[in-house]
């Protein structure tokens, strides 16, 4: 239903916007609060220390980001049953998804997706990527040897057995200034092109990775499709999950509309909707009679 409902409205998106190119698209997992007994729901996990509520599930999402209509094109559920999914595995079907609706130029990802598995599969998919790298030894060494506010390593080379066979991956580490912390360094692996050579290339270097706060995107759109979320105290994985990806399609539903009404009043476009959200909903609840 999802799947089917996302590809029909993103084929009315492409007529208005250059999705039928390559967009940019970021993927993350959200949390969701749940109140009851943890045992009794097998997708319930504990929470981050820094939410309000000890349970919750999580949902896993591929979005579009940048300067096209920030859908999300697909979903997936993380089950307590499986809690150590690889993320490399998560990576690559959100990318076939995605994959079916639109061309995908360039991946971003959080430190959370910062594996071997994860890069491998978006090198062999053929897609760029620009992912924030956790600290380690080496790059806790890379960072202090820093000549200049941008450094970049060509081949940082990782490599790690997967299922018995040992993979390789040379991405390019990068270090750049903070934009949060003053004197801090944030750095980031990609197969982008960059290089810290010249002054110049260093600016440039710069520029590429602030491209990395797109994916900032993907989180205000978590927001949104949390405002959408019907609120239940079912405990079956089958409805929770429903549940959530009707409000995906609500979310992006909510998108096309205010698209379509800029287009057909003739009005500047621009990301931010014009037609609020609860006015939206209003009208979807005027449409839909309640059985």
């Amino acid at each position: 239903m999802v799947n089917g409902a996302i590809a029909e409205m993103v084929d009315v998106a492409k007529r208005y916007y250059s999705i039928d190119r390559h967009v940019d698209v970021a993927i993350d997992v959200t949390y969701i609060a749940y109140y009851g007994d943890r045992d009794e729901f097998q997708m319930s996990t504990g929470a981050p220390s820094n939410k309000s509520y000890s349970w919750c599930y999580k949902m896993a999402t591929i979005s579009i980001v940048g300067d096209e209509v920030k859908f999300t094109l697909g979903m997936r559920p993380l089950c307590r049953r499986f809690p150590s999914m690889p993320r490399r595995v998560l990576m690559d079907q959100l990318l076939d998804i995605a994959s079916e609706h639109v061309s995908i130029g360039t991946v971003y990802a959080d430190a959370g997706f910062d594996s071997i598995g994860v890069m491998h599969v978006v090198e062999e998919a053929g897609f760029s990527y620009l992912i924030r790298k956790s600290s380690d030894d080496r790059v806790d060494r890379f960072v202090a040897g820093m000549d200049h506010d941008v450094a970049v390593k060509q081949t940082h080379e990782m490599e790690k057995t997967i299922r018995g066979e040992k993979v390789t991956v040379t991405p390019t580490l990068v270090g750049v200034p903070s934009d949060r912390k003053e004197d801090a360094t944030v750095t980031f692996v990609t197969n982008l092109s960059v290089d810290d050579a010249t002054k110049q290339a260093r600016g440039r270097t710069r520029r590429v990775m602030r491209r990395y706060a797109r994916r900032w995107g993907i989180e205000n759109s978590y927001k949104s499709i949390k405002d959408f979320l019907t609120w239940t105290t079912s405990r079956n994985t089958a409805v929770r999950v429903f549940y959530f990806g009707f409000a995906v399609i609500l979310y992006d539903m909510w998108l096309l509309v205010d698209l379509l009404i800029q287009v057909n009043l003739d009005i500047e476009q621009r990301l931010k909707p014009r037609v609020p959200a609860r006015t939206f909903l209003n009208i979807v609840r005027k449409d839909i009679p309640v059985t």
